[in-house]
């Protein structure tokens, strides 16, 4: 049963974008002739597999406008840069990758991945396997958990729908200790007491994951295989992977992993409303609501899964540590921003808002400008992440002779240490114990990131029991650099540039 219904509180933000397709109502004629207009506008230039590129000025934007973007994102320190992709009509026009980041990295999402979660939810209410209104226990259930349990009573007040779940008004509150302290998640969250459901809101990821573990029980696939099957695949994403609870299923609120074009190419559908060369994906009617405001947080409008802009008429998924897909109907315009962002005064997304989107104002293109277009280019050719200062070299460090440290390292995002350096050239040779005992070789460059592949897991702030479970054992793409600032004073840098996270370590060398 399709459980879509437009009520009159949702009518504004689906008014602007029926006004946005020159539409005056949203009936099913103008369904059609709206399916129409986007089969024309971006059918044509849908190639499979990469999506097509084009100068910022022949889509109506200047080139300048995008440096200066780029020029204040990059010189703010707290914002490690991993890769910017940046489409107006369907085309891209400029794609950033600081190095040692590539077109081809494929970095965790964060939240972003709930935003996935609910497009999968609206697939499945298209196919009329999943009721939105229906309470969310009809479908969360597998024959391990008794539904007649005492935790089902009526005591623990009404079970929250579907809906409640996608708008985070489900009246639980919110547990963050949860996935890291129990692998029983479904029963736990549905064992908690419940008030103020549909109303009050509650940011939580686990609800995420119950959304996860509908989609699965109702299609008889994972949220991952179901998304496979039905938007990665027609959009040509094959770079996709999503972590996997405990109880088997792929956790929904985080853990969803990709490149940015497939960041891009999923945003630039949503703006599409769902038709992606000639075929409709996903229903109009499902992205007109999961686009509105339903709940708020005190400073923000949220939809299903995905966040409302102030504005009212632009979204954006939004996931920690500044992951961004960014829709913006009225520009005509999508952007994908992946990152590593900690305690920085300003967010990525605001920088885009402030630099680009407010200058656009039409549509026409713009007259060719080499110097602007050649400035542009340099910057997205030439642009690194900022290295680790200092010498190369320290007189306690021998060449090719391996110097034992004391392990003091406590980082806790990460379960490895440093046990040794060793110079290797213009490279430092690191030593790295892992749990298991195994030694693991990583190194660093000089000036400039020397690329690894080594089977280390990447520091990782989400401690969520299983995590990590679709990547464990696998080699992941670490580029290392390094400087000492004095001969007993050695500051390590490492950028997993396959995973989105990075390990910083101040070494001590102590004179023997």
């Amino acid at each position: 049963m399709n459980s879509v219904s437009l009520s009159s509180n949702r009518l504004p933000a689906l008014m602007m974008l029926v006004l946005l397709c020159c539409m005056s109502a949203f009936s099913d004629d103008a369904s059609a002739v709206r399916t129409s207009w986007f089969m024309r506008r971006y059918s044509q230039n849908m190639p499979h597999g990469k999506l097509p590129h084009s100068t910022p000025e022949q889509q109506g934007v200047s080139s300048d406008v995008i440096r200066a973007f780029y020029d204040t994102l990059l010189n703010i320190k707290q914002i490690d840069v991993h890769g910017v992709v940046i489409l107006r009509h369907g085309n891209i026009i400029s794609e950033l990758y600081p190095k040692p980041y590539r077109q081809d990295s494929r970095l965790t999402l964060y939240s972003v991945s709930k935003t996935f979660t609910g497009l999968a939810v609206g697939i499945a209410a298209d196919q009329g396997l999943i009721d939105i209104n229906a309470p969310i226990d009809k479908y969360v259930y597998s024959d391990v958990v008794n539904k007649e349990q005492g935790m089902m009573n009526n005591e623990l007040g009404p079970m929250p729908t579907v809906r409640d779940v996608l708008t985070m008004t489900s009246g639980i509150v919110p547990d963050w200790t949860l996935r890291d302290t129990c692998s029983n998640w479904v029963q736990r969250l549905l064992e908690k007491p419940r008030d103020s459901v549909g109303t009050r809101y509650g940011y939580d990821s686990m609800m995420s994951y119950l959304l996860s573990v509908a989609v699965q029980n109702v299609t008889g696939t994972t949220l991952y295989e179901f998304l496979d099957n039905n938007l990665f695949r027609p959009l040509d994403i094959n770079d996709a992977s999503w972590e996997v609870s405990p109880e088997g299923s792929n956790t929904g609120g985080w853990g969803l992993m990709m490149s940015n074009e497939s960041m891009a190419k999923v945003g630039q559908m949503m703006l599409q409303l769902g038709v992606w060369r000639g075929k409709q994906i996903i229903s109009r009617q499902w992205l007109a609501q999961m686009m509105t405001a339903h709940s708020n947080n005190g400073k923000s409008d949220y939809g299903y899964q995905i966040w409302v802009n102030p504005d009212g008429v632009s979204y954006r998924a939004d996931g920690a540590l500044g992951q961004y897909i960014l829709i913006h109907p009225k520009q005509d315009m999508v952007c994908v921003i992946t990152s590593c962002t900690q305690k920085s005064p300003v967010s990525a997304a605001s920088l885009w808002w402030q630099f680009v989107t407010s200058k656009i104002n039409d549509d026409k293109p713009l007259p060719h400008d080499t110097l602007a277009e050649d400035r542009l280019r340099d910057i997205e050719r030439f642009a690194t992440l900022p290295m680790t200062g200092g010498m190369a070299k320290s007189p306690l460090i021998k060449p090719n002779v391996e110097r034992s440290l004391k392990i003091n390292d406590k980082d806790s995002l990460q379960t490895w240490q440093v046990v040794s350096v060793a110079q290797a050239g213009r490279a430092l040779r690191l030593t790295i114990l892992t749990p298991e005992k195994d030694k693991k070789h990583v190194y660093c460059g000089y000036g400039y990131w020397r690329d690894n592949n080594v089977a280390l897991t990447p520091p990782y702030y989400i401690k969520a029991r299983n995590r990590l479970t679709t990547l464990q054992h696998k080699d992941f793409r670490i580029s290392g650099c390094y400087g000492f600032t004095s001969p007993e004073d050695l500051y390590v840098q490492l950028q997993f540039t396959n995973f989105g996270t990075r390990y910083d370590t101040h070494i001590k060398i102590k004179r023997k």
